[in-house]
């Protein structure tokens, strides 16, 4: 177990350790920066990955962000399930990143809102896990980058890639409200212009 010296972070930790173990879901705290493609985090229904090189501050929100996507595996959420005609929205999206298929503009958004779903809920289900936990991160701050990353959703769109720009630009951060909306099918005004140079 890794400590942090902070009993709330430390506690949190642990408990969510605990479950992984007790589900058969491997933990990786790794100890570099980011993980492949500049992911700081992931989860893939065997293993919660995280990049725990980076100060507390940094890789503390990415664990629980991920910890919530495990929360929505582990319960069967219907947000975790993101298939189109039996196929994952996130492998239609790399396949077609990777200009493996072609996606017609209804095909590209139909896509588009299943990932987008499945993050949504993710993001709500973290700020009250981090107000149920009562973990030391800015609750403004996270629904700030939460909500610049839901959106970015439109910018790997529109230019075909991953890494399409910082979606935590100052100037897109400052944007942002410190609410979830219930719709995100339009970035809002100037975003596109700021993400994309």
């Amino acid at each position: 177990m890794m400590y942090t010296g902070n009993k709330k972070i430390d506690s949190f930790l642990e408990l969510e350790i605990k479950e992984c173990i007790f589900h058969g879901i491997k933990v990786d705290l790794a100890n570099v920066k980011t993980l492949h493609h500049g992911n700081f985090g992931t989860f893939d229904e065997d293993t919660l990955r995280v990049a725990i090189k980076n100060p507390v501050r940094k890789w503390l929100p990415v664990f629980v962000h991920e910890s919530c996507h495990k929360d929505q595996f582990l319960e069967r959420d219907e947000s975790w399930n993101t298939h189109i005609k039996g196929v994952d929205a996130t492998a239609i999206m790399n396949a077609w990143l990777a200009r493996l298929c072609e996606l017609n503009e209804t095909q590209l958004k139909a896509v588009t809102a299943k990932v987008q779903r499945v993050e949504i809920d993710c993001e709500k289900r973290a700020v009250k896990k981090i107000k149920k936990y009562n973990l030391p991160i800015d609750l403004d701050k996270y629904i700030k980058e939460a909500n610049a990353y839901l959106w970015y959703y439109h910018g790997v769109a529109k230019s075909r890639k991953w890494g399409c720009g910082n979606f935590l630009h100052p100037k897109i951060l400052q944007m942002m409200p410190t609410h979830f909306r219930n719709n995100y099918d339009k970035p809002p005004k100037n975003y596109l212009e700021l993400l994309l140079p």
